[in-house]
């Protein structure tokens, strides 16, 4: 079952500007702090109203590791897409 989190990851990472990264791969390589950078910027409230938990709990810290998956899927699947001849 993908959840609201790492659906939400794949969609942002699938946009997410790379300009602070070496490289792709230097990007595809951090596994965490996505959501930081995420919930500093939306507020912890609202993520967690898009992912459908509530604020500071085993949930809310599950829906983060998954959006951190989610980024990150995303990001490996556009290193592929450069990759592809």
């Amino acid at each position: 079952m993908v959840t609201k989190a790492f659906a939400d990851g794949l969609k942002d990472g699938a946009e997410w500007d790379l300009d602070g990264f070496d490289s792709i791969e230097q990007a595809a390589n951090q596994d965490d702090g996505w959501d930081e950078t995420t919930i500093n910027a939306m507020g912890a409230v609202s993520c967690a109203k898009a992912w459908g938990v509530e604020v500071d709990t085993e949930a809310f810290s599950a829906a983060c590791a998954e959006y951190n998956r989610g980024v990150v899927a995303a990001i490996r699947a556009r290193m592929a897409d450069e990759v592809q001849p």
